[in-house]
């Protein structure tokens, strides 16, 4: 190589003359630069945009094989610093949260015929985050399936829907057992009162016998509140004081 030829120009040239293939993804703020060899497997591609980052909810639930394929979304999780969750729930802050539309991050891009979103997650420390392994040999970090449901039911925005949900739940019986999710609730440490929605899911779904979902009904129950963020008609479910959308109802019969 002539000394006047500059890196830039290097990496032209690999990309014109040999496999590196130069990948550029279009987020709204900014575009992220990719090289890769070969081949650019996307989930893979997805991880390499946040350092320490995981794919979660609805990508995590095809994974783990609780939803069916296409897969045409990739969720990728990195989570926010550590900070201390401040604020005194009331009825009427719930019900006035519930009637307002989904947070949903702005952070998505389009690569071939997926959809990439970049989600920046509350801190957990990584908890419930396992590796597994992909068809070409590499490493994926993937939340567990515990953890996905939780995810799901708090976030069914990311999972394509509520009725997305209950098919995971449902497809979990045998996968994961009471305790697990206990936990899992119980160290991600959410404000709202999501031991209910998740409780509702495992009943209705069968994942669990009665005498084992008491340990969800032993958590406090203090409020009514939502399976999901301003549903039209709903129903209304004594047991885990929860309002869920009649159309769930409907698609389940």
């Amino acid at each position: 190589m002539p000394s006047s030829l500059s890196f830039a120009s290097f990496i032209e040239k690999l990309v014109d003359e040999s496999e590196l293939q130069k990948i550029q993804l279009e987020f709204p703020k900014r575009r992220e630069t990719r090289y890769v060899w070969g081949a650019a497997p996307e989930i893979e591609l997805a991880l390499s945009l946040k350092a320490g980052s995981y794919i979660s909810h609805q990508s995590a639930a095809y994974l783990h094989r609780l939803i069916d394929g296409p897969l045409e979304n990739i969720f990728v999780n990195f989570e926010q610093s550590r900070r201390i969750q401040k604020g005194n729930l009331t009825q009427e802050g719930i019900d006035r949260a519930f009637q307002r539309p989904v947070r949903v991050t702005s952070k998505k891009c389009k690569y071939n015929d997926k959809t990439i979103w970049l989600i920046n997650g509350m801190y957990t420390g990584k908890f419930g985050v396992m590796e597994i392994i992909s068809g070409n040999g590499g490493i994926i970090y993937v939340t567990n399936i515990a953890r996905t449901l939780v995810d799901l039911a708090v976030r069914p925005v990311y999972a394509g829907g509520v009725l997305n949900v209950f098919t995971a739940y449902h497809r979990a019986k045998g996968k994961v057992i009471v305790d697990e999710m206990v936990e899992t609730l119980r160290e991600m440490g959410h404000i709202y009162p999501y031991h209910q929605v998740v409780g509702f899911y495992m009943d209705r779904a069968g994942v669990a016998e009665e005498k084992s979902l008491e340990k969800f009904r032993e958590m406090p129950m203090n409020f009514d509140f939502y399976l999901a963020h301003q549903m039209q008609e709903t129903s209304y479910s004594k047991k885990w004081r929860l309002y869920y959308p009649v159309e769930l109802v409907k698609d389940l019969e």
